[in-house]
């Protein structure tokens, strides 16, 4: 199975077991970051061309951005 197969269906998973009130909230988003962990780990480890590249910096940038503000916010 690819990286992004395996992904797409942890993913899937967390969210129906969320949908399903099966896991609480807190649970739920530290799920979601462990996929974002292992998510993370495979981009790096992918072999991507420069235009690629280019077009994925600025979401990555704005997330970021929009991440670390919200852990500083929170005294992180």
């Amino acid at each position: 199975m690819q990286e992004s197969q395996e992904r797409l269906a942890q993913l899937q998973a967390v969210k129906e077991q969320r949908k399903k009130g099966e896991i609480d909230i807190i649970p739920y988003y530290k799920a979601l970051l462990g996929i974002l962990a292992d998510t993370v780990q495979n981009l790096r480890d992918e072999d991507i061309n420069e235009q690629d590249a280019k077009t994925q910096i600025p979401l990555i940038l704005l997330f970021l951005d929009e991440q670390i503000s919200k852990l500083s916010g929170r005294g992180g």
